[in-house]
């Protein structure tokens, strides 16, 4: 038996709140029903359960045994992760140190290359005396 995930924020009453972080519902974080539980412990956040099966790397209910549907929404459709000012600078930081390495990498591995055939040479030079 498949149960649709269902949303219902609106008709929840203000005792029901998430099973997994314990607050109530609102039109910006409405409760899903993803399994076959009833009552109180059908309602949770969207954001809730995502966050859950990520760390517990189950994808199933741990009271009903209900496997959870999930969707992946297509790249275009992604939400913008809401980070600070300073972690947008950390990320570019590293960015440019990365880059900056590599580059620094690139330049030694090239310069090596270039002198390769003279260090052949002179290796000749060396074992043949």
């Amino acid at each position: 038996m498949k149960r649709s995930t269902s949303i219902s924020s609106s008709h929840s009453s203000n005792q029901d709140c998430c099973r997994i972080c314990f607050v109530e519902g609102d039109a910006k974080h409405p409760f899903v029903s993803p399994c076959l539980c009833a009552g109180t412990m059908r309602y949770v956040h969207q954001s809730c359960l995502q966050k859950w099966t990520k760390f517990s790397k189950n994808e199933s209910c741990e009271l009903c045994k209900f496997k959870f549907i999930r969707k992946n929404k297509p790249f275009l459709k992604w939400e913008r992760l809401g980070v600070s000012r300073k972690e947008n600078l950390v990320v570019i930081g590293l960015i440019v140190a990365h880059v900056l390495s590599l580059s620094y990498v690139i330049w030694r591995v090239n310069d090596n290359l270039i002198q390769l055939p003279e260090v052949l040479k002179l290796s000749k030079i060396v074992w043949s005396l």
